[in-house]
């Protein structure tokens, strides 16, 4: 299947190299006359430039796995670079082949003597997990001899696609999961317990107790592993009491940590939150900000409306969710003026919280983004607009493909691949695949289904 996929690529691409759009050759072209193991170095030649995008090199990065066995080759070779951005851009990229990617290379790369290529690391295997198959993604989780953080990636999968199974066919026991998750408590290493942790938070409370985590916090000290364990036992209400415990704890995000867990049940963990919207660090704030929108009720709202004056725009930003979140259809007039805010990110979270609460004319918010002049203000547009109002701004959004900013045009292309059954945005596809821009190109042609 995936040597039929790499032809129908390579077709494509001849076909591209050789069309033209008003004048100009497709971004495709730069493959045109050149070999697999050519196409694949200009692949990788495209994700270790500097002056890159994340979305650039997300286009691109996609791309490798219809190019097997030449980029895995390539791909382990440049993990191995003496160039620090040529070993995070690799395992990065390693991540998109899926079942064709070894655990060795990861397992070399989290030991890097750059943080960023192990941070890369771990990433990359989650990013594995999501190609493989579920079976393989619990038998990963179970396999005692894999390495811990092989094991996390592949729990994360499984307990991801467990959630996302409708419940009469969930393709597996969810007290397989929650075991496979205490087991990695034990394991030491912070990032698997931390991911074991969030998996714990998903799974049904009867499927597992929480001694093991209990045992495992006894002599814990690392402030991500602590705040990871408030939100696997903020689901268990026989929790409280350590929970009661990590609320005096002497860091701000523990404390937040603890104190979000509780909010939904003790009120005075909602004071706690209260209290930490204005610590000094800006995320603990934004932090505060998010648990007074899910728990603090309408006592929040002169809190959330202060913050919205904050300095820093995440804050205002988290301020101006959490007040969509609110009960009632009232809007202060906090978040009536982040509706004009400085920054584009905030105005289009300002927007989607008036569209939660049923505000008239919240749409002609979104528009407003859409249409700025600012590339960052059309990009929030597309990031934030909720999947209920695609269909309303189907124009717009389709328009936007061409946009002069490639990541506007990428996040476009993104939204309307979820346009079903709908020939003007097949059409926006097609036209996309032939863009002068090679990650605006890729990312159309990755959303084309190949030919049955």
């Amino acid at each position: 299947m995936r040597r039929a996929l790499a032809a129908w690529m390579i077709s494509i691409l001849g076909f591209a190299a050789c069309a033209a759009e008003g004048g100009q050759a497709s971004g495709l072209s730069v493959f045109a006359g050149k070999t697999r193991q050519q196409s694949v170095e200009v692949l990788f030649d495209r994700i270790a430039r500097l002056d890159n995008t994340h979305r650039e090199r997300l286009a691109c990065m996609r791309a490798f796995p219809f190019f097997m066995p030449e980029a895995e080759m390539l791909l382990r070779e440049k993990s191995r670079s003496g160039r620090i951005l040529d070993r995070q851009m690799a395992i990065r990229a390693y991540g998109y082949l899926g079942a064709l990617a070894r655990d060795v290379v990861f397992l070399d790369a989290l030991q890097d003597e750059d943080p960023g290529v192990a941070d890369n690391a771990r990433a990359a295997l989650a990013e594995r997990a999501q190609f493989l198959p579920v079976a393989d993604t619990v038998a990963g989780a179970m396999d005692e001899k894999a390495a811990s953080p092989i094991r996390a990636a592949n729990l994360g999968a499984a307990v991801d696609a467990w959630k996302a199974a409708p419940e009469a066919i969930r393709p597996h026991d969810s007290k397989v999961l929650a075991r496979c998750a205490v087991q990695l408590l034990k394991s030491g290493d912070a990032q698997s317990i931390r991911a074991a942790c969030e998996a714990l938070s998903k799974v049904p409370v009867q499927d597992w107790m929480p001694d093991e985590l209990y045992v495992a916090l006894e002599e814990e000290s690392r402030v991500p592993v602590i705040e990871a364990a408030c939100g696997a036992l903020a689901v268990r209400t026989d929790a409280d009491e350590i929970l009661s415990e990590l609320c005096t704890h002497e860091s701000p995000i523990v404390r937040l940590a603890a104190a979000t867990a509780l909010a939904s049940r003790k009120v005075e963990a909602v004071d706690i939150l209260k209290s930490l919207a204005r610590d000094k660090s800006a995320r603990i704030r934004a932090g505060a900000a998010a648990g007074l929108g899910r728990f603090g009720g309408a006592f929040s709202d002169a809190v959330l409306t202060e913050l919205t004056r904050d300095p820093v725009w995440t804050v205002r930003a988290a301020a101006a969710e959490a007040l969509g979140r609110l009960p009632g259809r009232a809007v202060n007039a906090g978040l009536t003026a982040l509706a004009s805010d400085e920054r584009p990110e905030v105005r289009a979270c300002a927007a989607l919280a008036m569209h939660r609460k049923g505000v008239m004319g919240a749409e002609r918010h979104f528009a407003r983004l859409a249409a700025d002049a600012d590339a960052r203000a059309r990009l929030a547009a597309l990031t934030v607009l909720p999947a209920d109002l695609i269909s309303r701004h189907r124009d717009a959004i389709i328009a936007m493909a061409e946009d002069r900013d490639t990541d506007v045009a990428c996040a476009a292309i993104d939204r309307i691949a979820t346009m079903r059954n709908d020939l003007a945005a097949e059409a926006a596809l097609c036209k996309a695949c032939l863009d002068s821009r090679l990650a605006v190109a890729l990312t159309a042609q990755l959303h084309n289904p190949p030919p049955r």
